[in-house]
């Protein structure tokens, strides 16, 4: 399987879906994969923009980001889906997924880049993935 991702710099974006019982309804997010990023994670952009209660939310311990130490709180039950190709000939539409226990959110007032972050607890999830120069596949 693959999935589109817009490069910047040396970045890498995709956009996917996230669903949970905190958000309305299934959101479009911009997200940076992020491999020095152990747990997805929701920035102040989109914590204010999908109206995440953001304050109810169990707290996590406190981690280490690029502006310093700070202390998530955890978003529960959330599921993240990339629309991807399968097959080597046909390019067959797929959504990739996966569904996580908990994801991190940053408090609002937290100063930091607008993209949130596709962390590692996305990759692994699957058997291997690499990052191309256009799109990132990944097997199953």
């Amino acid at each position: 399987m693959r999935f589109n991702a817009q490069q910047r710099g040396p970045h890498f974006y995709v956009n996917a879906v996230i669903e949970c019982p905190q958000i309305q309804r299934p959101s479009v997010i911009t997200f940076l994969l992020d491999t020095g990023c152990s747990v997805t994670t929701l920035l102040p952009f989109d914590v204010m923009r999908l109206n995440i209660p953001w304050r109810s939310l169990a707290q996590d311990r406190p981690v280490g980001t690029g502006r310093g130490m700070a202390i998530p709180r955890i978003l529960p039950n959330v599921t993240i889906r990339i629309p991807g190709n399968a097959g080597l000939f046909n390019h067959e539409r797929v959504w990739i997924g996966n569904i996580f226990g908990r994801i991190h959110t940053m408090d609002p007032t937290f100063q930091c880049d607008p993209y949130s972050l596709l962390g590692m607890d996305f990759l692994l999830s699957f058997k291997k993935w690499k990052i191309h120069n256009t799109y990132a596949t990944l097997e199953t």
